[in-house]
């Protein structure tokens, strides 16, 4: 019983039942934001989405838009089609990330997980928001069971458009930085 308190104290402790609205950029992911941040205005509300970590956020407008995201035609399908666990865990996630970002209404959201499938899906589904990618290393071949799409996507070098297309990638934007 002393394990179950202590595991239900520290999950409720990571939910959040207020989150603050109208952020201009939101960074997906926690790991790798010094230098998106040196880019960003200081004068920018800027959010930092934790995804890493068991974090929920229970509000009316979170809770409403996930479901609407997860009761959609083409994610009921794939949740079938992908086995049924993995794809209800999956999507249940997308749903929830897609959730945060209508709460927080930002105009763009960059993440340097370029080979992200949720970053990619959620893109997609938020057609009024930016969304960049940020290519973070160098691969020689790209392993990733499930394909990424991107809004915009910025790559070292123009050969990425090239490989990334071929293995079934959709990118609506590449912009070569390196």
């Amino acid at each position: 019983i002393k394990n179950l308190y202590k595991n239900l104290k520290k999950y409720f402790k990571n939910i959040d039942f207020n989150l603050n609205k109208d952020n201009e950029i939101v960074i997906y992911d926690e790991v790798i934001t010094d230098p998106i941040l040196d880019c960003i205005s200081p004068y920018k509300k800027v959010y930092i989405m934790k995804i890493r970590e068991f974090n929920i956020i229970l509000t009316f407008k979170v809770i409403f838009t996930a479901l609407r995201y997860f009761l959609r035609r083409e994610i009921i399908l794939e949740v079938i089609k992908n086995n049924l666990r993995n794809g209800i865990l999956c999507y249940s996630k997308d749903a929830l990330h897609a959730g945060i970002i209508n709460q927080l209404n930002p105009k763009t959201v960059i993440s340097f997980l370029d080979n992200n499938p949720r970053f990619g899906r959620l893109s997609f589904y938020f057609k009024n928001i930016k969304f960049i990618a940020i290519q973070n290393g160098m691969r020689l071949r790209w392993y990733e069971k499930m394909k990424c799409n991107h809004d915009i996507y910025l790559a070292f070098t123009n050969n990425e458009e090239k490989i990334l297309k071929k293995s079934g990638w959709q990118i609506r934007e590449i912009h070569s930085i390196g």
